[in-house]
């Protein structure tokens, strides 16, 4: 449904909803002269990017995309650019099984080395030695 937004800017569509993903919508840009008369019309199309899902990021202007492997996005917020989280920013050889992980309990140690918690609240990766075997992703003991 057409709409105004101001005396040179209409929409030829209604503006996109702010929970909306990725949507594309055209305007035309409305020149006047001082008598109010249209002298010009400029189309032009808009990419309005809503936020990604949990699970997902993206780089600059791109399509929403699933984290890739080794981070994570909670989604939850809002003002994070969308951009996914490094699991080894919580432990150096942290990483994630698959890609699209949605919290940091997703992360886990890498192969070769194995995961200990400490309060609830820290979690650590060491490496496995002759006496521990651990060459799976995400071996804890």
């Amino acid at each position: 449904q057409p709409g105004i937004i101001s005396a040179q800017f209409a929409w030829c569509e209604a503006p996109p909803r702010p929970d909306t993903f990725d949507s594309y919508v055209a305007s035309i840009r409305i020149t006047q002269n001082k008598s109010g008369i249209v002298t010009s019309l400029s189309p032009s199309i808009f990419t309005y990017r809503g936020p990604c899902p949990a699970g997902e990021g993206r780089t600059g202007d791109s399509a929403c995309e699933p984290c890739p492997i080794g981070t994570y996005r909670t989604g939850k917020d809002e003002n994070d650019g969308d951009v996914c989280e490094q699991c080894n920013e919580l432990d150096p050889f942290m990483t994630t099984s698959d890609v699209g992980m949605d919290t940091d309990r997703d992360c886990v140690c890498q192969a070769g080395y194995y995961e200990r918690e400490y309060n609830e609240t820290r979690r650590y990766c060491f490496a496995c030695n002759a006496s521990v075997t651990c060459a799976d992703v995400g071996s804890t003991l």
